[in-house]
């Protein structure tokens, strides 16, 4: 009788997986990117490329040029056309 239940039963398993993630970023700083005054901030800051800037506060390239165009990052614009933005400005933005 037993043998009949038991084979009338689902088993169901379940199997968790996980994966661990490691995130690594690194980039050598153009030439232009120096350590410069911040002519909003008065600070002396490194400057960083957009690219940059997105790959350290983890946000998108597309969201620091809206912060340029809206005027809330700090940025200078270098003689070859290079925008070089103010990290402090960045991080003010992000915690509001």
């Amino acid at each position: 009788m037993h043998a009949g239940i038991l084979s009338n039963m689902e088993v169901k398993r379940k199997t968790t997986i996980e994966i661990e993630t490691h995130r690594s970023v690194s980039f050598t700083a153009p030439v232009s990117a120096a350590v410069v005054l911040c002519p909003f901030c008065a600070t002396q800051e490194q400057m960083l490329t957009p690219e940059q800037a997105a790959a350290t506060f983890n946000i998108s390239r597309r969201a620091i040029y809206r912060f340029v165009e809206q005027g809330t990052a700090h940025f200078v614009e270098i003689a070859n056309g290079e925008v070089l933005l103010c990290p402090a400005s960045i991080i003010a933005v992000k915690h509001r």
